[in-house]
């Protein structure tokens, strides 16, 4: 009952709050042993077609001055795209943007990350290793996931070594390429999404590095040649990025202003909460993070959890949230200062468009 009535009140609060917005909701791996599963997707993606006008980045041209938009974003692209969400989003007409390191996709490379996952699952009994302070209990996923953790904010060079030697210290020896289990969407996939009108591509660096971890020249070269590559490849533009982790402090003035510079139209953050056009930056775009429970996504969706933060905030401290472990202050997400951009227009950037301060408001 409980979950009824907050279905009830979101959609009600879709149809009744008139202020035009941008929804971005974001997926990661979706297969039928992942937490997010394809029958939540089905559900997610009925929702936002019912409500909203799902674009592509690709799309200057959204006239969201009049209506609620929506866009859906893949994250890393793995081949979860194409057999679980691709044939969804084409039985549905949901468009979505795949966002993809070019190592990944285009030279066959481990995400880094996942070589952890992969050590995780074919570590045996009794060889554990302590790799930057951090202690590995095979069988115990939450020690890897504390090492991916740290190494989340070091250069390549430092945390592929530090994988490298957990590797030794685990006694294992990874396959060159990433398995079924870890393997990118191939050109072929990604081509005949791509055919169907209905993806986007969206660069993602080449190395999965977080943007202020590295240099800023090194995070130049990065995004400038994930966006070249990702057009020579398959031959159309690439206007989005996707900052990697994207939390606050994984970008800034800075890096907005490398992406501007180099062709970028639009970047994706994972600050949680809905775009409000009166206070748009399209270089630091929140979004929403699909979960299991439909209703959850729901809420999220209408603004209405932005609504109750907002009324937390005001009557009491700040305290642990219970679904997340974050503290309510970092839940909300507030309106965004006002860019300048016109009510209709959503990729208005040009000279004279103020920004917001570094790091926007909002949970990570």
């Amino acid at each position: 009952m409980k979950d009824i009535l907050m279905s009830l009140t979101s959609r009600a609060c879709l149809i009744l709050h008139g202020a035009p917005r941008l929804t971005v909701a974001t997926l990661h791996r979706v297969n039928l042993g992942a937490r997010v599963q394809p029958h939540h997707v089905e559900q997610h993606f009925r929702f936002l077609a019912r409500y909203f006008h799902v674009a592509l980045p690709s799309q200057p041209d959204i006239e969201i001055g009049r209506r609620r938009a929506a866009m859906v974003t893949v994250d890393d692209g793995h081949t979860d795209a194409y057999r679980y969400i691709f044939p969804l989003a084409k039985a549905l007409q949901v468009p979505i943007a795949v966002c993809t390191s070019t190592d990944f996709l285009l030279r066959r490379q481990w995400l880094w990350f996942d070589r952890i996952w992969w050590a995780a699952d074919n570590a045996q009994e009794g060889s554990g290793a302590c790799i930057e302070g951090v202690t590995l209990r095979p069988g115990d996923r939450g020690t890897f996931r504390d090492l991916v953790v740290r190494l989340k904010r070091c250069l390549p060079e430092h945390r592929d070594h530090a994988i490298d030697r957990m590797m030794s210290a685990l006694h294992l020896a990874p396959p060159p390429h990433p398995p079924e289990e870890y393997r990118s969407l191939t050109p072929d996939e990604l081509g005949e999404m791509l055919d169907s009108g209905l993806v986007d591509l969206v660069a993602h660096t080449v190395t999965h590095t977080i943007a202020t971890v590295q240099p800023p020249e090194a995070f130049r070269r990065e995004a400038r040649q994930c966006k070249e590559e990702l057009e020579d490849a398959f031959h159309r533009p690439v206007p989005a990025f996707c900052y990697p982790n994207g939390t606050p402090g994984d970008f800034d003035d800075t890096t907005r202003l490398i992406l501007q510079d180099a062709g970028f139209r639009v970047a994706f953050t994972s600050i949680e909460g809905s775009n409000w056009v009166s206070g748009l930056d399209p270089l630091q775009l929140r979004r929403v993070h699909v979960r299991p429970r439909q209703v959850l996504f729901e809420k999220l969706c209408s603004g209405l959890g932005e609504m109750q933060d907002a009324l937390r905030r005001r009557r009491r401290p700040p305290r642990p949230c219970e679904d997340t472990g974050r503290s309510d202050a970092c839940q909300a997400a507030p309106p965004l200062p006002a860019t300048g951009a016109p009510a209709g227009s959503l990729f208005a950037t040009g000279p004279g468009t103020s920004r917001p301060p570094s790091g926007p408001a909002g949970s990570g």
